[in-house]
């Protein structure tokens, strides 16, 4: 747990430097900055000032949905690490009923974590109609 909170620390530390230098950027000159390395890293990212919100709307569906699947994947291989500890729980148990509970609500949070996961698309787009 305290691995998990230090790598949770050091993400969120690096993801706010991260964001302070590149705002400190257009801070100090916002002409030179967007000129130059505005510019250069549009055109090496391949972003375009297009008017068409189609197209523009398709391209960030496309991201998210790769954004989505990444999301997914991660944690389809947690949800398989916790079916792992859950089941080295419950063998180690030896018949002990307080660990074998505690194995066998690991195992139980595990399976909703799983329907949750495969049912991700179905859960957003249900979210998403809220909105209409």
């Amino acid at each position: 747990m305290k691995r998990i909170k230090k790598l949770l620390l050091i993400v969120t530390m690096a993801t706010i430097a991260f964001l302070g230098i590149s705002t400190l950027e257009n801070v100090v000159n916002p002409q030179v900055a967007e000129a130059s390395a505005g510019k250069a890293f549009k055109d090496g990212a391949g972003i375009t000032s297009s008017k068409d919100s189609a197209t523009a709307t398709k391209d960030i569906t496309k991201d998210l949905n790769k954004i989505v699947i990444l999301v997914i994947t991660i944690a389809g291989l947690w949800s398989i690490l916790w079916l792992v500890i859950g089941g080295m729980m419950l063998q180690g148990s030896s018949g002990n009923p307080q660990k074998r509970s505690g194995a066998i609500g690991c195992l139980v949070c595990t399976g909703v974590g799983i329907v949750i996961i495969v049912k991700a698309y179905d859960i957003a787009g249900y979210m998403a109609g809220l909105g209409t």
